[in-house]
């Protein structure tokens, strides 16, 4: 009983590295496609640095960068569907949850090298412009807000771009975009009013211990935004998974 036991434990599975292969082999063939499309992340970057120098605005260049570069794994995505490269894939030893999760993978990673890049280039600019100099926690901060915003669009994006042809998903979107756009400038008032209650709440629930802090706003965001693009991600495979190619 023992020695069966002792073997349970220390079995194997043997998809596991399968599966770190397939991860590997996906964001690949990804990373290689964003090379040969070198113009398509290297024009988004030279735009807004071009938008921050002629308003002198590096928060805008910064968010620029972050939310362009939050778009390549969906235009990777729209990338295997064009060229029916996604039937090719799907015949492979690969599973539609690990496509979907390399996707995601992506984007996080796009995401945060372009919000490092984009503090970095944020510091440069303010070098050039000291009227307009911030700390580098005030910089930091602004990186981590940008950040937040950029993973709960791309969480509400991607299951859009899945559920429908390109053509629907590009008008969904817009209108989401659109519609997001408008709900902030009409009600900044009610939402900030709002935002102002509920950490009211908590603190006085916690006693002011945890929220007060910028650690502790940076946690409780961070759980907050996990929580929406895991459910994403979840949504994401469901799609996936009953989608027909």
């Amino acid at each position: 009983g023992n020695c069966n036991r002792k073997r349970k434990r220390g079995r194997i599975n043997p998809f596991d590295g399968r599966r770190r292969e397939n991860m590997k082999a996906l964001l690949m063939k990804d990373l290689r496609t964003l090379k040969n499309e070198r113009r398509l992340w290297v024009s988004i970057i030279g735009v807004s640095v071009l938008f921050g120098v002629l308003f002198q605005n590096w928060y805008f260049m910064m968010g620029y960068i972050m939310f362009g570069l939050s778009m390549i794994a969906r235009t990777m995505y729209q990338y295997d569907v064009a060229d029916r490269g996604i039937v090719y894939l799907m015949t492979l030893p690969i599973t539609r949850k690990e496509y979907v999760k390399e996707k995601y993978l992506l984007s996080l990673m796009s995401i945060c090298i372009g919000g490092i890049l984009s503090m970095i280039l944020t510091k440069i600019g303010m070098l050039f412009t000291p009227d307009q100099a911030d700390s580098n926690q005030e910089i930091f901060s602004a990186f981590l807000g940008i950040l937040a915003v950029a993973l709960v669009l791309q969480a509400i994006i991607f299951p859009v771009e899945l559920k429908y042809d390109v053509s629907k998903s590009r008008i969904i979107i817009l209108l989401l975009v659109m519609g997001i756009i408008i709900l902030f400038t009409a009600f900044d008032m009610l939402i900030g009013a709002i935002l102002v209650a509920f950490i009211t709440i908590f603190v006085d629930a916690f006693g002011g211990i945890f929220i007060q802090h910028f650690l502790g706003t940076v946690l409780l965001s961070a759980v907050v935004v996990g929580m929406i693009y895991f459910s994403s991600y979840r949504k994401s495979v469901k799609i996936m998974g009953q989608k027909e190619f």
